[in-house]
């Protein structure tokens, strides 16, 4: 059986997502990186609220930009 291209699409959206959060999780300045990594954290919850990722995946783009994640409880109630 050959592969949807909106599959391939969502897995080329997701490999984009975690590339591009790992480039600004290693970027040597500091201030563009801050700059980016804040923008790319808003680029994956919109991705996520249109499911175009799932809740998983925007958390795995969390977890490599946690430097730029905001402090204190912002948990979404799941109840």
């Amino acid at each position: 059986m050959s592969e949807l291209l909106s599959s391939r699409l969502h897995a080329l959206r997701v490999d984009h997502l975690l590339r591009a959060a790992e480039t600004i999780r290693d970027w040597p300045q500091p201030t563009e990186r801050m700059e980016h990594a804040i923008r790319h954290i808003r680029e994956a919850m919109y991705f996520c609220t249109v499911s175009k990722i799932t809740h998983a995946e925007e958390s795995l783009v969390y977890s490599i930009l946690a430097f730029a994640m905001p402090e204190g409880d912002c948990a979404v109630d799941e109840g």
